[in-house]
């Protein structure tokens, strides 16, 4: 990675993604990361680097475990995890399958709507408050997945 702004598409990545200090002196820098149709074999993981990084993710699938304690996951679309996720905050996830074991330090409103929406879940447990629509809280609920936090429902009459 460099300290320019990275996208990525239609790749197949087998190998980690790292992101190391960038900035001698610095580690607090900022990066912007997207991934487009792109499959993640290897892990996304933190080495050094203590800043934001700042995560967009459409039409992609990861497989091995995301874990970075300054992971802004801004948006999570038409996407499928299949990992641990470990990371400080998500906006936006939409029209996805998360099927391990997720933990934020909170949901985050830098991209707007700030939510989960029509998505799908397996038995997983998530960790960190939980903000999703009817739609996707109907399909958590029925997983059998855990919750450790607060859950927000969005557009429920109940």
């Amino acid at each position: 990675m460099s300290t320019h702004t990275n996208y990525t598409d239609g790749a197949i990545i087998s190998g980690d993604i790292t992101f190391e200090n960038v900035a001698v002196g610095d580690p607090f820098t900022t990066i912007e990361f997207q991934l487009l149709n792109t499959n993640v074999v290897g892990n996304i993981i933190q080495s050094g680097h203590m800043g934001q990084l700042n995560t967009y993710v459409y039409n992609s699938r990861l497989t091995g475990s995301v874990v970075h304690n300054g992971l802004r996951l801004q948006r999570l679309v038409d996407s499928r995890t299949d990992v641990v996720i470990n990371i400080a905050v998500y906006s936006h996830i939409s029209n996805s399958t998360i099927n391990g074991n997720v933990t934020v330090s909170a949901a985050s409103s830098d991209v707007p709507p700030t939510g989960v929406f029509s998505s799908q879940f397996s038995t997983i447990t998530w960790n960190g408050p939980l903000t999703l629509d009817t739609a996707s809280n109907f399909y958590f609920v029925s997983s059998a997945s855990t919750l450790v936090g607060a859950k927000t429902v969005l557009f429920s009459l109940a």
